[in-house]
């Protein structure tokens, strides 16, 4: 657990889970923001795989990262290529209510060429290869938004791939305070950056959610 010196009962509640279980270890410290916490996290984790979760989202499934894990172990005794895996998710607002299933589209392995229109993976349902992460040099610390899209499309280059298993994985709240919330606009134009950065153009317009996004953006704003 990697908490930037929270003000709540944070510290107390990790300490006792801590000295409960010692596969569970907290650090406090003081970082430069979400990306840079990650990387704090990412450097001194030790496993095969790696992913993260954020206080506010939460796994639904208890069996699911391990049903990840091996279908993950079992994909790269096939192929080294196979670099993630990726389950279901699901939005909940603020009560825990379910609001929706997050892109039921994509269902099947992913490749860099699916990112190119659309965001088809909910971070918090994934497992990435640890030395994979590593090698394209952790993740983008200049990114406040979009570090994770950032990371899968550099994951995914040369023809690697994150394979598609058929669990539910995570829960994303969605609150009026989240960063996908407030800086709803702000993140599909820089999802629409990262796309251009990386394949040197943004795709078909009109096949294009993070154009979509902004669309719908504006015209709420204009309802």
């Amino acid at each position: 657990i990697q908490d930037s010196l929270s003000s709540d009962d944070t510290e107390t509640i990790c300490l006792r889970y801590s000295q409960k279980d010692p596969r569970i270890k907290y650090f406090r410290e003081k970082d430069k923001g979400q990306t840079d916490a990650l990387n704090r996290g990412l450097e001194k984790s030790t496993g095969l795989y790696w992913t993260w979760i954020c206080s506010d989202d939460f796994y639904t499934n208890l069996n699911a990262l391990e049903k990840l894990c091996t279908s993950l172990d079992n994909e790269r005794k096939k192929s080294q290529l196979a670099v993630g895996a990726f389950g279901n998710s699901k939005y909940y607002d603020e009560n825990a209510k379910v609001l929706g299933a997050f892109n039921d589209s994509f269902k099947k392995n992913l490749e860099e060429a699916d990112l190119i229109h659309d965001w088809p993976i909910s971070q918090p349902s994934s497992i990435l290869l640890r030395s994979r992460i590593i090698e394209i040099g952790f993740l983008n610390s200049s990114l406040y938004l979009g570090m994770d899209l950032d990371l899968f499309l550099k994951m995914l280059n040369e023809k690697r791939y994150f394979i598609y298993v058929d669990t539910y994985v995570a829960g994303v709240r969605v609150q009026s305070n989240s960063k996908s919330v407030v800086y709803r606009k702000k993140t599909a134009e820089n999802a629409l950056t990262l796309i251009r950065n990386h394949f040197g153009h943004v795709g078909k317009l009109r096949r294009s959610q993070y154009v979509m996004e902004l669309i719908n953006i504006n015209l709420e704003k204009i309802i």
